[in-house]
């Protein structure tokens, strides 16, 4: 088991090192970072904790989309395999009713 200590570079953020203020205040670089969830659209800077609430909410949002997104392709494969068993029923009744007619039509061409 490893043992993790808290050095100095634990504890450093920087978005508040006062050296990265200009790189920071860059306008590219601050739409990366309100993108990227770091800071928040007024320029504040977002928590650890509620950085990572929005993660998980995005990672929950993009599950559910997929898991959608997979049941409804399900649900159109069962439709779709539901529709080609009607099509095939119907076929062989029309070829059953099909091959009785040209019995009836011997039997009577025989008579």
């Amino acid at each position: 088991m490893s043992h993790y200590e808290a050095g100095p570079l634990a504890a450093y953020n920087s978005l508040q090192d006062p050296h990265l203020q200009s790189y920071n205040a860059n306008t590219q670089i601050r739409k990366h970072l309100i993108k990227s969830g770091l800071v928040s659209k007024h320029g504040d800077i977002i928590s650890e904790n509620r950085y990572r609430l929005q993660i998980a909410k995005k990672e929950h949002r993009k599950n559910v989309k997929d898991m959608l997104a997979t049941a409804i392709v399900h649900k159109a494969l069962d439709m779709e395999r539901m529709r080609q068993y009607e099509i095939r029923k119907r076929l062989d009744e029309l070829y059953k009713i099909d091959v009785v007619q040209r019995v009836k039509a011997e039997r009577t061409k025989k008579e």
